[in-house]
């Protein structure tokens, strides 16, 4: 089967939107931990088989030094020099980690980073 640039578009949405579905927080941590202690079980139960329904159709997430390694290299191929670059890095970074990481956390440390280099 070949896939076709509409359809790898297609799949790239539904992989962001099925991201924003389940936030890192809510895939990482046990949906009891997040219910108020007076949710009822059902909705405890729901929370947590959507969050296990989701997870399966996720890439797995990078982990923090795959993300830094990635951040160093796009900063060096974006030949940027200090905060003033921040724009045309997470342009470059966003599509090579999309889906596999949290996004302010990435900006975050693009910020830091660049902040440094100068």
């Amino acid at each position: 089967m070949t896939w076709s640039a509409p359809r790898l578009l297609r799949h790239g949405v539904l992989l962001l939107l099925l991201a924003s579905a389940a936030p890192p927080s809510l895939a990482q941590a046990p949906a009891r931990a997040q219910a108020p202690a007076s949710a009822p079980a059902p909705v405890v139960t729901g929370r947590e088989t959507t969050a296990d329904s989701v997870k399966g159709y996720l890439p797995a997430q990078l982990s923090a030094d795959e993300v830094d390694a990635i951040i160093a290299a796009t900063i060096a191929e974006a030949g940027a020099t200090g905060p003033k670059d921040m724009g045309k890095v997470m342009g470059l970074v966003k599509p090579k980690v999309a889906g596999r990481t949290d996004m302010g956390k990435l900006s975050e440390q693009v910020k830091a980073r660049l902040a440094a280099a100068s």
